[in-house]
C-alpha cells in the first residue's frame, strides 16, 4: 500500500492511472465530478469525495479506508486541473496523510493530456501531442519531517521529472 500523487491536467489522468494500477485495490480522493455526464455517476462509486469546507472529515474517512489495509490511495495534490501542463503549487492535505499512515509516497507525473483532453471540453483529440508517463520510485518520509517539508520534497520532485519530461 502506498500513497500515490499524480499530476492533474485532465479528465483522461484517471483511467490512465487506473490502467497502470490494474485491478490491485485503490481509493481515490476527487473532487465531486458527479455531474460529468457519464464519467460523474462512475467516479462518485469510486473515489472519496472531498468535501473542501470540512477537509479534515475528508482525509478522516480516507485514513479509515486505507489504514491496515491492502489499498493504494490516489491523490491529486494540485487539488485541480490546470490547463498550461505546469506544476502547480500542492494542497497539504496529502502531508497529513503521509504522516499519519507512514505509507511511502509513489509519484506520477503525466505531461500531454492538457492538450489531448483540455478543461472545458467534452472534445478528445489524440493527435494533439504525445503523452509521457513517468512513475517515480517510493518516496520514503522521515518521521522528523515536518508536513511542509514532506509537500517541498516531493513538489521538487514533480518539477524536475516535468521539467527532464519536456525537454
Amino acid at each position: 500500500p502506498s500513497i500515490i500523487l499524480i499530476n492533474h491536467a485532465s479528465m483522461v489522468d484517471i483511467p490512465i492511472v487506473e490502467m497502470i494500477l490494474g485491478r490491485h485495490p485503490h481509493v481515490w480522493l476527487s473532487n465531486d465530478y458527479s455531474k460529468v455526464p457519464i464519467i460523474g455517476p462512475l467516479l462518485k462509486r469510486m473515489h472519496i469525495i472531498v468535501n473542501r469546507k470540512r477537509p479534515l472529515e475528508t482525509l478522516k474517512k480516507a485514513s479509515k479506508l486505507i489504514q491496515n489495509k491492502n489499498r493504494n490511495l490516489l491523490i491529486f495534490p494540485e487539488g485541480t486541473r490546470h490547463t498550461d501542463g505546469s506544476i502547480h503549487p500542492f494542497q497539504k492535505g496529502f502531508a497529513v496523510l503521509v504522516k499519519k499512515l507512514k505509507l511511502p509516497i509513489v509519484p506520477i507525473v503525466i505531461t500531454g493530456l492538457h492538450k489531448i483532453y483540455p478543461k472545458k471540453t467534452y472534445r478528445i483529440d489524440s493527435s494533439a501531442c504525445n503523452v509521457t508517463i513517468s512513475v517515480g520510485k517510493p518516496i520514503i518520509c522521515d518521521d522528523k519531517m515536518s508536513r511542509d517539508d514532506v509537500v517541498t520534497m516531493v513538489h521538487k520532485w514533480f518539477t524536475s521529472e516535468m521539467k527532464s519530461l519536456n525537454e
